[in-house]
């Protein structure tokens, strides 16, 4: 058992993270103040400073290539691909038609509707309407989700 320090009760020690600085090897707060901390931390403008501020670092960068690049990175996105795809057999079907559309020539790439930008992505409002898609750059194909959710059948 240990005394938490932040809700000022005493818990059993698997309720603690490992801290290799103090006396006992465990933190001095329990895990759930411990996480409250973190997501007010991370919920604030200095949290949301840092957390910018390393995702668009060169060591994020290195270090996400280095996982992605190694065996159990590549068998996560295995699995985690082989998941989506059976969750969502509509979408696959949608994003193999348009693929092979676009490779046939019988849709041309076009660029971002909104913007104009050439790199653009297929879109689709309805996944049952295969072919029917318009072209968003990676900005605004991720708003129209944020303002819209799914496309229908999705």
């Amino acid at each position: 058992m240990k005394h938490c320090s932040g809700c000022d009760t005493t818990k059993d020690v698997d309720d603690f993270y490992k801290d290799s600085s103090s006396k006992d090897g465990l933190d001095s707060w329990c895990k759930l103040c411990r996480r409250a901390i973190v997501k007010k931390y991370e919920e604030s403008e200095a949290g949301k400073a840092v957390r910018k501020k390393y995702n668009t670092s060169e060591a994020r960068k290195t270090s996400s290539r280095k996982y992605n690049e190694s065996e159990a990175g590549k068998a996560v996105h295995i699995k985690a691909a082989k998941r989506w795809n059976e969750k969502n057999p509509l979408k696959v079907a949608a994003h193999e038609a348009t693929t092979k559309a676009i490779i046939d020539g019988d849709i041309e790439v076009a660029p971002c509707e909104v913007c104009g930008e050439e790199k653009a992505e297929a879109h689709h409002d309805d996944y049952s309407k295969q072919l029917d898609v318009r072209f968003l750059c990676s900005q605004h194909h991720n708003d129209w989700h944020r303002l819209n959710g799914e496309g229908a059948n999705g």
